[in-house]
């Protein structure tokens, strides 16, 4: 039986020729004699008919693949893998319609994803963008009045691992009961040092004197 064969789209390697996804998952298609691959000699911004023609599949990044991609007789594509979590440039019906599937990597993507959803978050809250004029603008001692958000409002926030016991609370230092329990016992000890933390917030820790 003929090998599988493999196109990769050139878009996936960098200017030094190495792949940006590392030689790791290439290194497990080499050990694998039932599959042949190679990148796309050509640099494309559409995969052509001549190109569904001449694999079994293909691993696409920015190309199009469209209805025209699919359309003469001699389609020998089967799979489609999408680089990436988006499809916008893979008309999945299309593909259907041929017998083709089309697949994407939403997993791959999901902690740069958050990463970057949370740098915006604080970047907004912290009011970055106006701090970043200010410095540009030779304004810098300005910045008090856009300091962002801070904890100043927040009363009580616990940190935990994932299935753990809670190793810390956070609690406005000039009201001490949020360490301790409704009897008046608890584990929690202030700690003197955090009490100097912007906004007048305390760190109470578990099981140990105040330090």
């Amino acid at each position: 039986m003929a090998p599988f064969k493999l196109g990769i789209t050139r878009d996936l390697l960098l200017p030094s020729g190495e792949p940006v996804f590392g030689r790791g998952p290439l290194a497990l298609l080499d050990d694998d004699p039932r599959i042949d691959w190679e990148w796309l000699p050509e640099s494309v911004t559409r995969i052509t008919p001549d190109i569904m023609a001449r694999y079994d599949g293909l691993h696409v990044n920015t190309p199009i693949v469209d209805a025209a991609s699919v359309a003469r007789d001699d389609l020998r594509v089967r799979i489609v893998s999408r680089h990436g979590v988006g499809y916008d440039a893979v008309d999945v019906r299309a593909l259907a319609d041929r017998g083709v599937i089309a697949t994407n990597t939403p997993i791959a993507i999901r902690r740069p994803v958050s990463v970057a959803a949370l740098t915006f978050i604080l970047a907004h809250a912290g009011r970055l963008r106006e701090k970043d004029a200010l410095t540009r603008a030779g304004r810098w001692h300005e910045r008090t009045a856009h300091m962002g958000l801070g904890l100043t409002t927040r009363r009580r926030h616990r940190a935990r691992a994932a299935g753990a016991r809670p190793a810390f609370r956070l609690a406005d230092a000039g009201d001490r009961s949020l360490c301790r329990r409704r009897d008046g016992e608890s584990p929690w000890r202030e700690s003197r040092a955090a009490r100097y933390a912007a906004g007048g917030i305390g760190l109470c820790r578990r099981g140990r004197a105040a330090e």
